[in-house]
Protein backbone atom coordinates (compact mmCIF):
# COMPACT_ATOMS: atom_id res chain seq x y z
CA UNK A 1 0.00 0.00 0.00
CA UNK A 2 1.74 3.36 -1.05
CA UNK A 3 0.15 5.54 1.88
CA UNK A 4 1.67 3.13 4.37
CA UNK A 5 5.14 3.27 2.35
CA UNK A 6 5.05 7.25 2.40
CA UNK A 7 3.87 7.15 6.22
CA UNK A 8 6.98 4.93 7.32
CA UNK A 9 9.25 7.47 4.81
CA UNK A 10 8.14 10.09 6.30
CA UNK A 11 8.39 8.64 10.22
CA UNK A 12 11.39 9.28 11.71
CA UNK A 13 14.11 7.05 11.69
CA UNK A 14 15.25 7.33 15.26
CA UNK A 15 13.84 8.48 19.17
CA UNK A 16 13.97 12.06 19.42
CA UNK A 17 14.47 13.40 15.68
CA UNK A 18 11.97 15.45 14.31
CA UNK A 19 12.18 16.44 10.55
CA UNK A 20 12.07 20.19 9.52
CA UNK A 21 9.65 20.82 5.86
CA UNK A 22 12.15 21.33 3.05
CA UNK A 23 10.12 25.20 2.49
CA UNK A 24 8.28 26.68 5.38
CA UNK A 25 6.25 29.26 3.60
CA UNK A 26 4.86 32.61 4.77
CA UNK A 27 2.29 35.30 4.33
CA UNK A 28 3.35 37.31 0.85
CA UNK A 29 2.58 40.46 2.67
CA UNK A 30 3.31 42.27 6.17
CA UNK A 31 2.69 40.18 8.62
CA UNK A 32 0.29 41.37 11.78
CA UNK A 33 -0.10 39.89 15.38
CA UNK A 34 -3.08 41.32 17.22
CA UNK A 35 -3.42 44.53 14.72
CA UNK A 36 -0.19 45.63 15.12
CA UNK A 37 2.53 45.31 12.20
CA UNK A 38 5.33 43.09 12.41
CA UNK A 39 8.75 45.23 11.80
CA UNK A 40 10.49 41.87 10.70
CA UNK A 41 10.87 38.11 9.61
CA UNK A 42 13.11 35.97 11.96
CA UNK A 43 14.29 32.45 12.23
CA UNK A 44 16.41 31.03 14.83
CA UNK A 45 17.77 27.67 14.94
CA UNK A 46 20.10 25.22 16.40
CA UNK A 47 24.08 24.91 15.27
CA UNK A 48 25.92 24.21 18.41
CA UNK A 49 27.57 21.20 15.84
CA UNK A 50 29.52 23.39 13.87
CA UNK A 51 31.62 26.49 13.96
CA UNK A 52 30.94 30.00 12.40
CA UNK A 53 33.73 29.21 9.23
CA UNK A 54 31.68 26.16 8.75
CA UNK A 55 28.31 28.07 8.37
CA UNK A 56 26.76 29.94 5.29
CA UNK A 57 23.66 32.30 4.55
CA UNK A 58 22.38 33.17 1.88
CA UNK A 59 19.13 34.43 0.25
CA UNK A 60 18.19 33.00 -3.45
CA UNK A 61 15.30 33.61 -5.83
CA UNK A 62 13.72 34.27 -2.87
CA UNK A 63 14.43 31.43 -0.49
CA UNK A 64 16.48 32.01 2.06
CA UNK A 65 19.55 29.58 2.31
CA UNK A 66 21.31 28.10 5.77
CA UNK A 67 24.25 25.70 5.34
CA UNK A 68 26.32 24.13 7.25
CA UNK A 69 29.10 21.32 7.02
CA UNK A 70 32.17 19.58 8.64
CA UNK A 71 34.22 17.38 7.76
CA UNK A 72 34.85 14.18 9.39
CA UNK A 73 36.25 14.66 13.34
CA UNK A 74 36.31 12.29 16.10
CA UNK A 75 33.32 12.60 18.68
CA UNK A 76 32.31 10.28 21.80
CA UNK A 77 31.32 6.88 19.50
CA UNK A 78 33.93 7.34 16.86
CA UNK A 79 33.78 9.90 13.95
CA UNK A 80 31.54 11.84 12.37
CA UNK A 81 30.78 14.13 9.72
CA UNK A 82 27.82 16.74 9.44
CA UNK A 83 26.07 18.98 6.86
CA UNK A 84 22.60 20.58 6.45
CA UNK A 85 20.50 22.70 4.43
CA UNK A 86 17.43 24.44 4.94
CA UNK A 87 15.43 26.38 2.89
CA UNK A 88 12.89 29.23 3.87
CA UNK A 89 10.89 31.29 1.50
CA UNK A 90 11.07 34.40 2.26
CA UNK A 91 7.60 37.14 2.39
CA UNK A 92 7.26 39.18 -0.78
CA UNK A 93 7.69 42.49 0.97
CA UNK A 94 11.21 41.47 2.47
CA UNK A 95 14.08 43.79 2.46
CA UNK A 96 16.73 41.06 1.21
CA UNK A 97 19.47 43.67 1.11
CA UNK A 98 19.10 44.66 4.98
CA UNK A 99 19.45 40.64 6.29
CA UNK A 100 21.32 40.66 9.88
CA UNK A 101 22.46 37.23 10.84
CA UNK A 102 23.83 36.36 14.48
CA UNK A 103 24.69 33.58 16.06
CA UNK A 104 24.71 33.38 20.15
CA UNK A 105 27.85 32.02 22.64
CA UNK A 106 25.71 28.68 23.21
CA UNK A 107 25.17 27.87 19.23
CA UNK A 108 21.75 29.58 18.48
CA UNK A 109 21.70 31.14 14.92
CA UNK A 110 19.75 34.15 14.51
CA UNK A 111 18.85 35.66 11.03
CA UNK A 112 16.34 38.46 10.62
CA UNK A 113 14.72 39.97 7.27
CA UNK A 114 13.54 43.66 7.74
CA UNK A 115 9.83 44.36 5.57
CA UNK A 116 10.44 46.91 3.27
CA UNK A 117 9.03 50.81 4.06
CA UNK A 118 6.29 51.39 2.23
CA UNK A 119 6.75 55.08 1.10
CA UNK A 120 3.50 57.35 1.85
CA UNK A 121 3.90 61.06 1.80
CA UNK A 122 3.79 62.71 4.56
CA UNK A 123 0.48 64.65 3.44
CA UNK A 124 -2.08 64.33 0.76
CA UNK A 125 -4.17 67.04 -0.18
CA UNK A 126 -7.06 65.70 -2.30
CA UNK A 127 -8.98 68.54 -4.45
CA UNK A 128 -12.38 68.48 -3.96
CA UNK A 129 -14.57 68.46 -7.11
CA UNK A 130 -17.99 70.56 -7.20
CA UNK A 131 -20.79 69.01 -9.60
CA UNK A 132 -23.47 70.92 -10.74
CA UNK A 133 -26.45 69.60 -11.55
Amino acid sequence: NCNNLFKSLAAPSWFGFMPTPMFVSFNNGAMNHHGKKIPKWKVSMDVALFSPAEISVSIRDGFLEVKGKHEERPDQHGFTARCFTRKYRLPGDADVTKVNSTLSADGVLTVEVPFAEASAPPAVIIPVKVMES
